[in-house]
């Protein structure tokens, strides 16, 4: 596909709706075209991740995860 998602790769919970306390980037978690996808990394990398999880202080993000765009069918979760 034309798109990618990239995800902040982050022990914390939330990514998604966090912000990065350098620059106040909004979310963790992003689905963007292609040739976006440096311009987006940019914004994450080296800066710190704040969620509800991770309180004031933030977690370092140091790697980012890219992953093609694909519509998932169905959604099971389960937990052991």
């Amino acid at each position: 596909g034309d798109e990618v998602v990239i995800k902040t790769q982050v022990l914390a919970g939330g990514r998604g709706l966090g912000y990065f306390k350098e620059n106040d980037f909004q979310g963790g978690v992003h689905i963007v075209p292609k040739e976006k996808a440096a311009e987006y990394a940019d914004k994450m990398l080296g800066k710190t991740l704040i969620t509800m999880q991770t309180g004031a202080a933030g977690k370092p993000c140091s790697t980012v995860m890219l992953a093609e765009r694909f519509q998932i069918r169905t959604e099971k979760y389960f937990a052991i």
